[in-house]
């Protein structure tokens, strides 16, 4: 019923993630709807022919000014974006020369294969599909992030070392250490590459090394399989030795 009222759903995130595995970009860098947006903005002069956005006579004051989380803005935001995006697919592989200015309807048709798909973040699947078979799962991009002992380690004091953390998942695994869930492992590379100096010391997620009660239990099977082999080495030695 829902879709019957809404047939055609485009997923601004979604379309953003797939544009960047091809335009390879840093234009898109990040897909939060704040960063994308200003983005887009900033660089809306490199875009040619891209279609001009004007705000409405009694919302001038967001021409002034950014403000992120009141929903007129977001929403005024997230169409910009939109137009923005299909803009870009249209004009993808068209050199300056090529370019040229875009009828509504060729943006629905450039973004036929990201339509009624919805973007799923750190998640097992990339997007849900609302009309056909999902994709392949996969995994969210994992860091964690233990302090020195005698520390408390918090979500603010984990921002202030290394950075905005978006709208990564954090989950306190104890007093000392705390486990980063990312969309992307580029995202997750840039924290490492970027993290300031201090008792915080971050790295990516190994399910043997930091799942503690699963690693005793995987090393002692370790070390019980290397005592038996080496037994069954030892027995086999000398009843060769008594044969010879």
């Amino acid at each position: 019923q829902l879709h019957s009222l809404f047939p055609l759903i485009v997923d601004t995130k979604n379309v953003c993630l797939g544009l960047k595995k091809h335009l390879g970009s840093t234009l898109l860098e990040f897909s939060s709807l704040s960063e994308l947006y200003t983005a887009l903005i900033r660089n809306e002069g490199t875009l040619l022919h891209s279609p001009v956005v004007c705000h409405a006579p009694d919302c001038k004051r967001y021409s002034s000014g950014t403000y992120f989380h009141e929903a007129a803005y977001d929403a005024f935001c997230v169409g910009t974006v939109f137009l923005r995006l299909a803009h870009l697919m249209a004009m993808k592989g068209l050199s300056s020369m090529e370019a040229y200015p875009v009828a509504c309807h060729v943006y629905f048709q450039k973004l036929q294969p990201y339509t009624n798909k919805i973007n799923v973040s750190r998640g097992p699947l990339n997007f849900v599909n609302l009309l056909g078979e999902d994709p392949v799962h996969s995994a969210p991009s994992l860091l964690i992030a233990k302090v020195q002992r005698g520390h408390t380690i918090t979500k603010r004091m984990l921002e202030d070392n290394l950075g905005d953390l978006g709208n990564a998942d954090v989950q306190m695994l104890n007093n000392g250490s705390a486990l980063i869930a990312l969309a992307s492992m580029k995202r997750a590379e840039s924290i490492l590459l970027n993290k300031k100096p201090s008792l915080i010391h971050v790295r990516k997620y190994s399910w043997v090394r930091d799942t503690l009660p699963n690693s005793k239990i995987l090393w002692l099977g370790v070390l019980m399989s290397a005592v038996a082999v080496g037994v069954t080495g030892l027995v086999v030695a000398n009843a060769l030795r008594k044969n010879q």
